[in-house]
């Protein structure tokens, strides 16, 4: 067909339509249709054509068709749309609820496709069609496996049928989620059907386990799974379990025995003999707390894990301070790891313990070995020489001898001890360096910042030194000495030339001490006022007053903007002078008017209603509150609060300065938030036939009180494209629906501008709805957002001006209109506006 044909087809239909002929021009646009059939544009016109002659089963064919081909070319959105247009007239259609369900999953909206085959699984099971409603529910399960009810109902399902493998992963999963849920008996319940069904399954036992060790219900638990026990000890994860639910039912000697072939078979999981050790302490057995820590004490040294290790052992010398044994290994660990200073004080708890049980004989190897390590400590020489005396009456006192070369330990001065610490510290060498990192891997971390800083001082310049005192610092909490490091670090990447890496250290600095730092400190005078000459000039700070910040401009009214691509800037847009583009948002933030004209209880009553038929319950109960405020007595209320669960307490208008009654003033205390809260879709409400197929009708309850899982912020432009779609369809309340569900996806302080777009676009179909009141407090909401430009400002002042004078708010109107004239008076058609409201004519002209 040429194009004249097609337009002069198209231009009778047009006529047909306004003349109300609708039969002649569902004749025309068919004669377009017959030479393309893939012409969806032109067959969604005849659809709505036979819907305004009633002809639903014909339209509905029609839209079918659109809604195909729209999937097939992936533009799913569209399809979505035009199969919601077909549900608005035949909502029990099951190949069209199918549908809509598979487009939200290939378009990623999960909690929208949960619920529309919960729908679908609904319908099937009213017809009596089982093996459909068991499809459903499965997709279900995929898209939200840890659904427990579904997943329970699954099971039931596959044991009718005998298929005991997928029984058990459904039982299985459940148990999984009542776990996560905090529902440890339900979980134990699920558990044991699972085992029932898959014995020797480890992963069963291990949950039943675990979930029986959070409810304290561990006898009973392992007498019911002894047959499955030694079928399943090969898995460490279930010995673990098996061993801590041993301990907490107090059988300690079995629960070592689970912890040593665990322990056997991997060494890493060492850590679960520290609570056996506890757990044998509080049962009062000192020697076998220590003794069960024997086996791991090379695996705890060699990995570095000491602390633990040294944390049990002083938890039994808390219970009995003069435990020898424990004070012998806890010496032996702090000999290992070098650490002297607690290595002597263990030695000199030791040797008292020997000396007040009148063994001064045996404190002398303690107090020998102290020697060894301090040679010239005055205290512990003398200590030595008055317990030699009493363990020796009458034999003259000798010093004990250096094991390495036989001198005498008195014989080491403290001048030769001075040269040899300044040997081995001597900055410029490695050895010094590996002395660090030893002392490092074994925790020992004040010696180890002593000698970074003592490097410090004579290579101020060494970034390898500066990093590891910066870490340090950082591990310790002194978050303001290791941000000065990363400072001066800084400053030698600058000197360097290496400036992004200089930019990085100065952001961690800032992240630490935002008092000491900021991206726009001159790190190279910080560098030199602490005595560092670095060969460069101090250059301007990062991010001074030559970056310019960047204002992303959307130019004209922001539902076109939304509709098609913006080239460039209208002739009216660029007319405005530029010094006022960048003032216009807070000239209007200034004059925003905060109030409105009054509005009638019907009004805000079909407000109230409007939001109930959404299902947004939250906003129609503060609606409701509104009301309840105002005129209590109203006689439309009580339906419509006992639609909410909203008490009326009081049947007579409040005192003046009264308080309400509390249900009231719950209520009325409660404002419309800009924020939705997406409500379950009711599908509770839809009559339940008793005849059908009743497997799954006891799922529809628990089906019903779920609520939507969250929406993430990467469905925010899914949600906003699909209210586009919706709007373009003329289904204003689906729309609205979804642009509310993209706002709920967005963090408000990081998403200004999305945040703007949807304001616009829920004002737009407020005014469509003839809502103006609504519509003005979302235009409200968007001028409050930190960030709008001047021309977003003026397109929702020029919303919010329609939106008044639909209210017959005519000064706020005269007001808006006003403002916008002031900046740009060939804005739109504000001129012709405010002269229809200065005659009267301004509603008349909507």
């Amino acid at each position: 067909m040429s194009s004249d044909n097609k337009s002069r087809f198209l231009r009778e239909g047009e006529r047909h339509v306004r003349q109300g002929k609708i039969t002649q021009a569902i004749q025309e646009y068919a004669k377009i249709v017959k030479d393309d059939p893939e012409d969806v544009l032109t067959l969604n016109i005849i659809g709505d054509l036979h819907l305004r002659e009633g002809n639903t089963g014909e339209a509905n064919r029609l839209f079918i068709q659109v809604a195909e081909s729209y999937a097939r070319n992936n533009y799913l959105l569209k399809a979505i749309a035009v199969y919601k247009k077909i549900l608005t007239t035949d909502p029990q259609n099951e190949q069209v609820n199918s549908s809509v369900a598979a487009l939200y999953v290939r378009q990623g909206l999960n909690v929208d496709a949960r619920n529309q085959y919960i729908l679908l699984a609904d319908l099937c099971a009213k017809q009596g069609k089982s093996r459909e409603a068991l499809e459903a529910y499965e997709k279900v399960a995929e898209i939200d496996p840890t659904n427990s009810p579904v997943q329970l109902k699954l099971a039931e399902s596959y044991l009718a049928q005998d298929s005991k493998d997928k029984a058990y992963e459904s039982l299985a999963q459940a148990a999984r989620s009542q776990m996560k849920d905090g529902d440890m008996p339900a979980a134990m319940t699920s558990f044991r059907r699972a085992l029932a069904l898959n014995l020797g399954s480890s992963e069963a036992l291990k949950g039943f386990l675990e979930s029986a060790l959070r409810a304290g219900d561990l006898k009973e638990a392992l007498d019911q799974v002894k047959e499955s026990i030694d079928t399943a000890t090969g898995d460490p994860a279930l010995l673990e379990v098996l061993g801590c639910s041993y301990q907490a039912a107090g059988d300690l000697d079995r629960a070592e025995r689970y912890f040593r072939i665990l322990f056997n078979s991997d060494d890493s999981r060492f850590a679960c003999f520290f609570p056996l050790s506890k757990a044998f302490l509080e049962s009062g057995n000192a020697d076998r707390a220590l003794a069960c820590l024997e086996p791991v004490i090379p695996v705890v040294i060699s990995r570095r894990a000491t602390e633990s290790l040294v944390d049990a052992y002083q938890s039994i010398l808390e219970t009995n301070p003069e435990h020898l044994p424990t004070l012998h290994k806890l010496s032996e660990i702090f000999c290992a790891v070098n650490d002297d200073q607690q290595y002597i004080s263990v030695l000199d708890k030791i040797a008292d313990c020997h000396i007040r049980s009148g063994k001064p004989g045996e404190a002398m190897e303690p107090l020998g070995r102290i020697l060894h390590a301090a040679p010239d400590n005055e205290v512990y020489l003398i200590k030595h020489r008055k317990v030699f005396e009493q363990a020796f009456p009458g034999v003259p006192y000798r010093l004990p001898l250096l094991e390495s070369d036989g001198t005498s330990a008195r014989s080491l001065s403290n001048a030769t001890a001075k040269a040899v610490v300044e040997s081995t510290c001597d900055a410029g060498s490695d050895s010094t360096i590996v002395e660090i990192d030893l002392l490092l891997n074994y925790g020992m971390k004040g010696k180890a910042l002593e000698l970074l800083r003592g490097v410090e001082m004579r290579r101020p310049k060494d970034q390898e030194v500066r990093s590891r005192i910066a870490s340090l610092f950082r591990e310790s909490g002194e978050n303001r000495l290791a941000a000065e490091q990363y400072i001066l670090l800084s400053a030698l990447k600058r000197e360097a030339r290496e400036e992004e890496a200089a930019k990085k250290l100065l952001k961690e600095a800032t992240d630490l001490a935002p008092d000491l730092a900021s991206p726009r400190m001159d790190v190279v005078a910080f560098a030199r006022e602490r005595g560092i000459d670095l060969d460069i000039e101090p250059a301007d700070p990062p991010g001074g007053a030559s970056e310019t910040p960047f204002e992303v401009d959307l130019s004209g009214d922001l539902s076109e903007i939304f509709f098609k691509d913006a080239h460039g800037l209208s002739e009216e847009q660029k007319s405005i002078p530029e010094g006022e583009q960048e003032t216009a948002a807070d000239e209007y933030a200034q004059d925003i008017p905060q109030h409105s004209g009054p509005e009638s209880i019907e009004e805000q009553l079909q407000e109230a209603d409007f939001y109930i038929r959404l299902g947004f319950h939250d906003e129609a109960r503060a609606k409701l509150g509104e009301i309840i405020a105002i005129s209590p007595d109203h006689p439309d209320l009580p339906a419509r609060c006992g639609q909410l669960g909203i008490e009326l307490t009081t049947t007579h208008a409040p005192e003046a300065n009264a308080t309400p009654e509390p249900a009231i003033q719950d209520a009325a205390s409660a404002s419309l938030s800009p924020e939705p809260v997406r409500a379950t879709p009711a599908w509770g409400g839809m009559n339940t036939d008793a005849s059908a197929n009743s497997m799954f009708l006891d799922i529809i309850e628990e089906v019903n009180s779920l609520t939507n899982l969250e929406i993430t912020r990467e469905d925010f432009e899914t949600h906003f494209n699909l209210g586009i779609a919706f709007r373009e369809m003329g289904l204003t309340e689906d729309a609205i629906k979804e642009f509310q569900i993209a706002i709920k996806a967005l963090d408000p302080q990081g998403s200004p501008r999305e945040l703007i777009q949807c304001c616009g676009m829920l004002s737009t179909c407020f005014l469509e709805k003839n809502m103006p009141r609504s519509a003005i407090r979302w235009c409200r909401t968007g001028l409050d957002i930190k960030g709008i430009s001047s021309h977003e400002t003026m397109a929702l002042r020029y919303d919010m001006a329609i939106a008044h004078t639909a209210a017959d708010d005519v000064d706020q109107a005269l007001d808006s209109f006003g403002m916008i004239f002031g900046l740009d008076p060939s804005y739109r058609d504000v001129a012709r506006r405010i002269d229809d409201l200065k005659s009267g004519l301004g509603k008349h002209a909507l």
